[in-house]
């Protein structure tokens, strides 16, 4: 299966993006009649045949659409504190959209280590990694959001609401198969390399989040927060 993202597609005919256009005619060397797949990124999976081979402006017709396709049985969201290296956010962003994720917010928190993330550059990640693992739903991207703005959002909410914390904690952490079911929407905040202060740390506790335990080794962010998403991927199986 060849899948192309189609993010305005309607109808029934489609003008694929020059980019996308390119790749389906100069690499893939495809022609009048060869069947591809779009995806709009919120759940459809469209079956099209190619009727125009302008380089800049492939046109395809819609013989097929198959609505919620492949869906995820849970819903994930992580709120991950950006790394410093915007390379290695960009490398969980990827490899958690092809695991199974239904949000990711990068959070300002105290400890941030880089505050600013370029939120075009994940998207095209996001983008490639669903067209890769034939995904047709794109997760929900936001950057740049303040630690008390995400607890604020999730205040009245019935996620399961959990954070990663290394320090001391007056209650016991728990690893995520004790506490993760299938079937279940979550919400996991992993801290920046210095971790959550102290003061992030009570506030999500006041707020009803659980702390959770990763295990004996200490994780880069990138690694822990990936971790989260093949944990509750596995769960879900």
């Amino acid at each position: 299966m060849l899948l192309f993202y189609a993010p305005d597609i309607m109808g029934s005919t489609y003008v694929l993006s020059e980019i996308e256009s390119r790749h389906v005619l100069k690499v893939l060397r495809k022609s009048v009649g060869d069947i591809i797949y779009l995806t709009d990124g919120k759940g459809n999976m469209y079956t099209t045949r190619i009727t125009g081979t302008d380089v800049k402006a492939c046109m395809v017709e819609v013989v097929g659409v198959e609505r919620d396709y492949r869906p995820l049985p849970y819903q994930l969201h992580m709120a991950v504190a950006p790394t410093k290296n915007q390379d290695r956010m960009e490398w969980f962003a990827e490899k958690a959209v092809e695991i199974g994720v239904s949000r990711i917010s990068t959070i300002i928190c105290d400890n941030s280590e880089r505050i600013s993330v370029k939120a075009d550059r994940l998207q095209r990640v996001m983008v490639s990694a669903m067209k890769q693992s034939l995904c047709a739903r794109l997760p929900l991207l936001d950057v740049n959001v303040p630690f008390n703005a995400l607890l604020e959002e999730y205040k009245e909410q019935s996620a399961l609401k959990l954070i990663a914390y290394c320090g001391a904690s007056p209650v016991e952490k728990l690893p995520l198969k004790q506490i993760v079911q299938a079937k279940q929407n979550v919400l996991v905040l992993i801290g920046p390399e210095g971790d959550f202060s102290e003061r992030e740390f009570q506030q999500a506790l006041s707020q009803s989040f659980v702390p959770v335990t990763l295990g004996d080794m200490r994780l880069r962010t990138e690694t822990a927060a990936l971790y989260v998403c093949a944990a509750v991927n596995l769960l879900n199986q």
